[in-house]
């Protein structure tokens, strides 16, 4: 079912449909920065703030700018030692969508 959350204003009907996953990536040693970028109706959506501007002509250049800085995924940054795989379990909001980045760390020196 694919439905649009800003049309319920109702959490509890939002969160039903959450969704559950699990990510195993194989063959990551080592230490890793991992990064996680979040576009949820919270982070990144652009249809409730352009629905802010009520002007006939639509948003303007700065109204532009206003809505690249505000819609912007979250951003969690975590460090890891893995030996050998990463394994992330997790739940999304519907129309979700977690991108993720992983940065090999130079060995600290003793």
């Amino acid at each position: 079912m694919v439905y649009n959350p800003w049309l319920s204003s109702e959490a509890a009907f939002i969160q039903r449909f959450s969704q559950p996953y699990s990510v195993r990536l194989q063959g990551l040693d080592g230490s890793w920065r991992i990064k996680q970028h979040l576009f949820d109706q919270h982070h990144g959506a652009l249809f409730p703030l352009v629905d802010a501007f009520r002007s006939r002509s639509g948003p303007d250049a700065e109204d532009y700018q206003w809505l690249m800085h505000q819609a912007r995924p979250a951003l969690s940054v975590d460090e890891a030692r893995l030996d050998g795989y990463w394994l992330r379990i997790d739940s999304l909001q519907s129309n979700a969508l977690a991108l993720y980045e992983f940065t090999p760390q130079s060995p600290t020196a003793p």
